[in-house]
């Protein structure tokens, strides 16, 4: 039976695998001529920075390299290679980052995709990109974050002050990015805040929405505390 480290290394693989299949068949089609000829997909491709789900699947490769090094070091038994701090790097990473943002896209993404999707992401987008890059750009990344979540053995901290600084500060740096892009080029990457900027509805969409990010965060700890901090594991050999 494959040992949890093996697991996971299957996930970081897996995952890579994804993303960079389906961020090369992505770029493959923004490199066409519907990008010249198309206005509303020209203004959709020039904001791909402003987009948080870009952000995470960013965020995702880079965890799944670092974790998938990390792991095959291991597997090696060159572990002694590995700098502390590296590993507590890649712990404090996706907890504070990885986790947090992929389950607030997914909760945050389907209800209004599937209520709405013009909100957020409106049909003259599948010009350009298929119902599949969507599934695994809003989809697939849930997985990823779920396997390493149970294979994965942590401590919860016994402080969340640092955590929640983290995570506040990645939360404020996206909202600032969408703010300086909207007063330098008067556009928004989801026609939802276009819709509801100007009014009371978007301070309280954006304070509603931190509260959400805070309880995707949150919602891992008692997962954890279940899976590891129940068992009298070794977790230096996992």
């Amino acid at each position: 039976m494959p040992s949890l480290i093996q697991l996971r290394i299957l996930g970081h693989t897996a995952a890579l695998a994804m993303h960079l299949v389906n961020s090369a068949v992505m770029f493959g089609q923004m490199m066409g001529d519907i990008v010249k000829r198309d206005k509303e997909v020209r203004t959709m491709v020039s904001l791909q920075g402003q987009y948080l789900t870009v952000w995470n699947i960013g965020f995702q490769m880079f965890y799944s390299s670092l974790a998938l090094g990390c792991d095959l070091l291991t597997v090696m038994k060159k572990d002694n290679m590995l700098p502390k701090f590296v590993i507590k790097f890649r712990s404090k990473f996706f907890e504070t980052i990885v986790f947090p943002g992929t389950v607030l896209i997914f909760l945050l993404f389907w209800p209004i995709y599937l209520y709405d999707r013009s909100l957020i992401f409106p049909e003259f987008i599948d010009r350009i990109f298929s119902q599949k890059s969507n599934l695994v750009m809003h989809l697939g990344i849930l997985p990823v974050v779920l396997w390493e979540l149970v294979l994965l053995p942590r401590t919860t901290p016994k402080s969340h002050k640092l955590n929640i600084k983290i995570l506040t500060a990645y939360y404020t740096a996206y909202n600032i990015v969408l703010l300086y892009t909207y007063a330098q080029r008067g556009l928004w990457p989801y026609p939802l805040f276009g819709l509801i900027y100007g009014t009371i509805y978007f301070p309280l969409f954006l304070i509603n929405l931190f509260f959400l990010t805070l309880l995707a965060y949150y919602s891992q700890w008692p997962v954890n505390s279940f899976l590891w901090e129940s068992k009298k594991l070794n977790v230096k050999e996992q």
